[in-house]
């Protein structure tokens, strides 16, 4: 084992509370704020429930891996997905700093994280400066990100024990989420997860923009109520309109993942930027007031609550301006819900009012104060309240009042602090009535506070400020080379940056692309040296590549600017540039223009045409009645776009046409005509065929042909309904006939236990039997065999429980068909008990399954109580099946062409006889007519097999045609017949 590998390192957590736990010498140790699923507990903003992990990597030495946390793991000031650890590391998740610590090195400065290589910056807060001066600026510095001692929530958990041994970071498979598949859109990366699921870069691929694509998770898309609703707010937030407000341009569903998409905003959200340890300054935080204070003016105009502001739902972009995301969305679906004293409340708790925390109903004056407990965490970068829970945290907004932002820095203007402290006051009453009142109050603050920070245009259209510079360069650039410093470079002027709470080390660098450092060079004190200088300048400039793009032009000029600061070429070459960079914004607005004009012309096409999404024709007359702009008939990628959009409804309506005519199919399959009918009338304004704009061919839109060719079918199903639904029922009762045949088929299993009284075998089977029908008769006749069996079944359980009772003992011995008389000693469920020669014999009841008579005897004057009307039904039903079973039994050698047997006279008669038992039982339970349907059916088959039997063959093929034809609902024809021939 190397040095390397025995050495021993600790993660220990900064600021108050901090703990230490040992890096594992073997498996892994998991980091964040779910203490169920983790080894080292860490809770603060933007901590995820499993953040990340650390274990042994290949080669020796410790190596961290990011388990997909929402804002990310930074390591010495850089995002990382997995990094190599060592001694002195600095480790960012959320707003919790760890570092890694050597116990057995001593204490120096090279074991701190300011002795490591520079920090990457985290986003800068400063105003940038309207002009590069002939003045060289100091070279620029970086900061490593800076976490507020006061924002960490303190730890009281006693420290972590040594992590429970798993595979080391080396032999695990952190495989990436796989990329999900959504037509018309090409999913590029995963960008972040939350309560709702996964959110996506993609391109919409029909209109060729960069859209955010929110996947809801499996969980949610199952609940179908939610799912509703999710719908219904999507649609209605994407009317919603306003440049303060993150755009919503569609909502669909693909392969049961139902999905938003909505404008995608580059620079991420002010979470993830406060998360990073970047405190915002107060000039930005006073921009994002007045943006996020317009959209509220939106809001209250369409009396709207978002009820969940804050930090992580105002989203920015290259154009810099803060944009409110879920409007419209967060009543429903995006408030996360957490638990509090007086049960379920909605919303997150650092940035809650008190009235919404308590459940009371909230107007606009509680976004208000979200929005102050906003302002308070991008200033310094802690939430007015913190806890080790949700009850803490809301004691905080319910009676505390939050440490003074003039005392966590008191260089903050007391005008945006007295902002901040009214939108913070416990009752409604107390701040702003309105979002309004606010945006004004925040225009009238920011006026004053940035009125000296304001550049005036000169007449020229070149900056004031560059003027004075100019007069700098032009009267006094000879006398700036001789009052430099004693080692050649200019001492370093403080920047002229807004104000800011990030100290800046002066070990790192500044990467803004518009400052250059200075390369100082020892020059000699006299004229000659300037001429020089000047001629260089002038050669540079003409040397520049006359191939370079105007933006690349402006930059190599700022470049050489700075490089022959001093010289009147520079001061040239800066205008020059300037007027690159005015006609790139010229040009850039009207581009910008334009594409927001096409934009927003096509985002009305779409919402014109979203509400009839299965119903081209609709679809079509919406979208043909919004006029156009005769630049934008006249832009061909705006055209194009257009007829996408129109490709794409009746895309939409050919594929929702199609799926409702497969479940017209699956009704007509179940034979559910009714259901037929009702499918295919809904179906048929879908296939109403559109009305075309006058410049789009139908040959661009090919899906018509199948919808004029779905349509022509629909129509014809429609008028053969009738005959489709006759066809049907004529197959499926002829299917059932055979199917009930083939279950009850003579010498089958049906008949084996009937014979034996298999109650339970032959309930199981006719269950399974009715089951399988498709008609109602069928089933209805299989039903009511079941009902019979199990009538008998209880009628044979009552008259056995009651056998102390009994008025006589003697019972009939089934056996040999003597029809001997014997002493019952016992009878239950399983039988009966007879003495015989002084020994206990049971018979079980099996031996009277086909035994009529034996029954009859069974029952007869038995109780000294009247039978109740189902004990009537009972005894009845169990007589006659098996009355029905004897019979089969006697007929069933005559089926067999290689028995040879005779049917004699003795036959026909103990036949017909059997029926005779249950006669009187049926008229007392009055089933007379049906008990002498059975009993002429055994007769007449009787007959029949006699006749067969005297060679009197058509005698006897004609009773069986009329045993088959006026008999086929009795029990004894379903048992002989195969179900063709009736």
């Amino acid at each position: 084992m190397s040095a390397e590998d025995n050495r021993r390192l600790v993660l220990e957590l900064l600021g108050e509370g901090g703990m230490q736990a040992e890096l594992p010498r073997a498996g892994v140790l998991t980091i964040g704020s779910a203490a169920s699923k983790v080894g080292f507990t860490v809770s603060g903003q933007g901590v995820s429930d499993v953040h990340c992990a650390i274990g042994r990597a290949k080669g020796g030495g410790f190596a961290l891996k990011d388990l997909g946390s929402e804002y990310g793991t930074w390591v010495n000031g850089e995002r990382v997905q997995q990094a190599k650890l060592d001694a002195g590391d600095v480790i960012l998740v959320g707003s919790r700093r760890l570092r890694v610590v050597d116990p057995a090195a001593p204490t120096t400065a090279a074991t701190t994280p300011a002795a490591k290589a520079p920090a990457a910056a985290a986003p800068a807060v400063a105003a940038a400066p309207l002009v590069q001066t002939s003045i060289p600026a100091p070279a620029p510095v970086k900061s490593a990100p800076v976490v507020a001692a006061a924002s960490l929530t303190p730890i009281t958990e006693t420290p972590i024990p040594k992590a429970t041994p798993k595979p080391s970071i080396a032999a695990t498979n952190y495989e990436q989420t796989p990329l999900p598949k959504i037509p018309g859109y090409r999913i590029e990366k995963l960008l972040g997860r939350g309560g709702m699921g996964e959110v996506f870069l993609a391109t919409q691929e029909r209109l060729d923009r960069k859209v955010a694509l929110k996947l809801l998770s499996v969980k949610l898309c199952a609940d179908a109520d939610f799912v509703r609703r999710f719908k219904d707010e999507a649609r209605a937030a994407a009317a919603l309109t306003h440049p303060n407000v993150v755009v919503v341009h569609d909502v669909g569903e693909e392969a049961g993942r139902h999905y938003l998409s909505m404008e995608f905003m580059d620079k991420g959200n002010l979470e993830q930027r406060v998360a990073r340890g970047a405190r915002m300054g107060w000039i930005e935080v006073l921009g994002v007031l007045h943006d996020m204070a317009s959209a509220l003016v939106y809001a209250e105009g369409r009396g709207i609550v978002h009820r969940d502001l804050k930090p992580a739902n105002m989203m920015q972009g290259n154009a810099g301006a803060t944009k409110l995301a879920d409007l419209g969305l967060a009543t429903q679906l995006e408030a996360e819900a957490s638990e509090s004293e007086n049960g379920r409340i909605f919303g997150t708790p650092h940035f809650i009012s008190p009235e919404q925390a308590r459940g009371e109903r909230v107007d606009s004056r509680a976004d208000l104060y979200s929005l102050g407990a906003t302002a308070y965490r991008l200033l310094s970068g802690r939430t007015p309240f913190e806890g080790a829970t949700t009850r803490d945290i809301l004691r905080g907004h319910f009676f505390e009042t939050p440490k003074s932002l003039a005392e966590i820095d008191p260089e903050l203007p007391p005008d945006l602090v007295r902002i901040i402290e009214r939108l913070l006051q416990k009752k409604p009453e107390d701040r702003f009535p309105s979002a309004a009142v606010l945006l004004k109050e925040v225009d009238r603050v920011r006026a004053n506070l940035l009125h000296a920070d304001v550049a005036q245009q000169s007449a020229g259209g070149i900056p004031k400020s560059m003027v004075a510079a100019a007069a700098l360069l032009l009267l006094g650039g000879a006398a700036w080379w001789f009052t430099r410093s004693p080692q050649g470079t200019v001492p370093a002027p403080p920047l002229a940056h807004g104000p800011s709470t990030t100290p800046t080390p002066p070990e790192a660098t500044n990467e803004d692309p518009g400052q250059v450092p200075v390369k100082p060079q020892p020059i000699r004190d006299d004229d000659t040296q300037i001429k020089l200088r000047e001629t260089q300048a002038k050669l540079a400039w003409k040397e520049l590549p006359s191939d370079l793009g105007p933006a690349e032009r402006a930059t190599r000029l700022d470049q050489l600017v700075t490089e022959f600061a001093g010289t009147t070429a520079a001061f040239d070459m800066q205008a020059e540039a300037v007027q690159i960079r005015a006609t790139l914004t010229r040009e850039s607005a009207a581009t910008a223009e334009a594409t927001a004009r096409r934009s927003t012309m096509l985002q009305s096409l779409e919402a014109a045409a979203l509400p009839y999404a299965n119903f081209v024709a609709r679809a079509f007359e919406a979208l043909n009645a919004i006029p156009l702009a005769p630049e934008l008939t006249a832009d061909p990628q705006f055209m194009k776009s257009r007829l996408e959009i129109y490709q794409h409804s009746l895309a939409s309506a050919l594929r929702s046409a199609q799926a409702a005519g497969a479940e017209i199919d699956a009704s007509a399959a179940r034979g559910d005509f009714a259901d037929v009918r009702k499918r295919v009338d809904a179906l048929m304004p879908i296939l109403q065929q559109p009305n075309l704009p006058a410049d789009i061919d139908a040959a661009a839109l090919p899906d018509l042909e199948a919808m004029k060719a779905l349509a022509k079918a629909m129509s014809e199903r429609r008028a053969g309904i009738d005959s489709e639904s006759a066809r049907f029922s004529s197959v499926q009762v002829e299917s059932d006939r055979q199917r009930v045949a083939a279950e009850l088929e003579a010498g089958g299993n049906f008949q084996r236990e009937l014979s034996k009284l298999d109650f339970a075998a032959l309930h199981a089977r006719l269950a399974g039997l009715e089951s399988s029908l498709s008609t109602e008769p069928a089933r209805a006749l299989v039903h009511a065999i079941d009902q019979d069996l199990t009538r008998g079944k209880a009628a044979l359980h009552n008259v056995a429980a009651e056998f102390s009772g009994w008025k006589r003992k003697q019972v009939m011995d089934p056996r040999g068909g003597r029809g001997t008389i014997r002493n019952a000693s016992a009878i239950d469920d399983s039988g009966v008990t007879f003495d015989v020669d002084g020994k206990s014999e049971t018979l079980p009841w099996s031996s009277f399954g086909s035994r009529p008579r034996e029954l009859h005897f069974l029952f007869n004057e038995r109780l000294t109580r009247a039978y109740t009307a189902d004990e009537l039904l009972g005894i009845e039903a169990l007589i006659r099946t098996a009355a029905v079973s004897f019979a089969v039994d006697c007929a069933k050698e005559m089926f067999d062409p290689t028995a040879g047997a005779r049917f004699d006279e003795a036959e026909v008669r103990e036949l017909t006889e059997a029926f005779e038992w249950g006669r009187e039982w049926a008229k007392l339970a009055g089933t007379g007519d049906r008990y002498e349907r059975e009993s002429k059916a055994g007769a007449t088959l009787a007959k029949s097999l006699s006749d067969a039997s005297q060679g009197a063959w058509s005698a006897s093929v004609a009773g069986l045609d009329r045993l088959l034809l006026e008999f086929r609902d009795t029990l004894l024809v379903r048992m002989i017949s195969d179900g063709k021939t009736n």
